[in-house]
């Protein structure tokens, strides 16, 4: 979700990027404890899993990227 030099901030649920809302419909439903301001070190990327009700939120290197989304399956 967010690249090296972005700022990542999950605020009531919802995720921004440079301050901007990353979609609507991309909601994490947790608690208050998540919000807070992330900054992406150079070389890094901030990726969280699906799970979102108990989203994997971590910081990871570029060699930790091993494959790419070609296509998304969406229940809507």
């Amino acid at each position: 979700m967010g690249l090296p030099g972005e700022t990542v901030k999950i605020e009531n649920g919802r995720v921004y990027i440079d301050g901007k809302l990353y979609r609507k419909d991309y909601i994490i439903r947790s608690s208050t404890a998540l919000n807070k301001l992330i900054m992406v070190p150079d070389r890094r990327y901030f990726v969280i899993g699906d799970n979102r009700a108990n989203p994997d939120r971590s910081i990871i290197t570029r060699e930790a990227i091993v494959g790419k989304v070609i296509w998304h399956f969406s229940s809507k």
